[in-house]
């Protein structure tokens, strides 16, 4: 196994370029590529990863708050604000990805 970090890169699609770029495959060949990211972004990578050829394991980089709830979860927070805006990000990006032709919509399911 080998560990490659890419600073270059400015968007996820660039991203998957460089992978390309830092391990060709044969023809055919689908390699398993092992991506740390936050699990708003994972989708995104992940199709983008499927797009260059390559059978990504996502490795989520971020907490997950466990099934505890109490009822001030319930109430509007300004957090709340925040995490529904990195998720309407998260699916802007992946249309636009779409659209762009970056990744197609078989992509999007592993």
């Amino acid at each position: 196994a080998r560990l490659r970090m890419d600073g270059t890169a400015r968007n996820t699609a660039e991203t998957a370029d460089a992978v390309r770029r830092f391990f060709p495959t044969a023809a055919g060949a689908k390699p398993v590529i092992l991506a740390a990211t936050d699990r708003y972004h994972a989708g995104r990578m992940a199709a983008a990863l499927r797009d260059a050829g390559f059978v990504p394991i996502i490795a989520l980089s971020d907490k997950y708050r466990g099934p505890e709830w109490s009822l001030a979860d319930f109430m509007p927070q300004p957090s709340g604000l925040f995490l529904t805006a990195r998720v309407l990000r998260s699916w802007a990006g992946l249309i636009w990805y779409w659209i762009r032709g970056e990744i197609a919509l078989d992509d999007l399911v592993s």
